[in-house]
């Protein structure tokens, strides 16, 4: 899967508070991406709220970061990120990325937000590719 670049995402996010004006322009960042967390904590004009937590550089592995941070703290990390990411009102991701999956997933089922907007990185408002 290729990468989306932060500046596609910011338009894509952009163009949901366009659609829905009952969002404001306030994103909670769900990434491990701390070059993404300064792209967007740089934004003068939006309110950018992310989970102050270690993050893996681009060379460490998922499973060696774990075992430096802790594999406990990692998988609490991951839930309470979840379950901010799932309080959100509307969403931009990459639907092929499994943590974008399952946050789709459960916004639609648990939190009951099937109707909320989403919009993908890569396709717009149409997710053809996608396999449900």
């Amino acid at each position: 899967m290729q990468l989306v670049p932060d500046v596609e995402y910011l338009s894509k996010a952009e163009e949901l508070v366009r659609h829905d004006e009952s969002l404001h322009k306030t994103i909670f960042l769900s990434t491990e991406d701390a070059e993404s967390v300064r792209f967007f904590k740089n934004l003068d004009d939006w309110t950018v709220l992310t989970m102050d937590v270690p993050r893996p550089d681009q060379v460490t592995s998922p499973i060696a970061f774990a075992k430096r941070i802790g594999s406990d703290e990692e998988m609490l990390n991951s839930l309470v990120n979840l379950d901010l990411a799932l309080q959100c009102s509307g969403w931009v991701g990459t639907i092929k990325s499994n943590w974008n999956r399952v946050i789709e997933e459960l916004r639609s089922t648990v939190r009951c937000k099937a109707s909320r907007p989403y919009i993908d990185a890569h396709s717009g408002w149409t997710v053809d590719e996608y396999v449900w």
